[in-house]
């Protein structure tokens, strides 16, 4: 609920306001990291399309309850270990590119001597 909580902050911060708060909930939640937990959070979106009543507050109980379980469980996954390794390899990327030489050497630039 952490990441929900900075998720809330951020759109603040971008402007977002809270007279939707559903909308808002949803769009929080949807940047989650767990595909069971975001498949949960798009059955009560569709529902709630489709023009069911659903109140800000009821689906925040019931994704507090969802959350505990899946952690409580060991289901929950917090970051994909792919995109975890593809960040990983971009820094040391980066790391490697900031070390490296400015000015490109090509064999042309330096002379070659001959063994003769």
């Amino acid at each position: 609920m952490d990441d929900f909580t900075a998720t809330l902050t951020q759109i603040e911060l971008k402007g977002g306001t809270f007279t939707k708060q559903l909308m808002c909930l949803f769009k929080a939640f949807e940047t989650s990291h767990d595909h069971m937990f975001k498949n949960y959070i798009q059955s009560f979106k569709d529902t709630w399309e489709d023009g069911d009543e659903l109140d800000w507050t009821t689906l925040l109980d019931r994704v507090g309850e969802k959350c505990k379980s899946l952690h409580e469980a060991g289901t929950w996954k917090d970051k994909d270990a792919h995109k975890q390794q593809i960040i990983a390899l971009t820094a040391a990327l980066e790391k490697a590119v900031r070390f490296a030489p400015t000015t490109p050497r090509s064999p042309k630039s330096e002379k070659i001597k001959s063994p003769m």
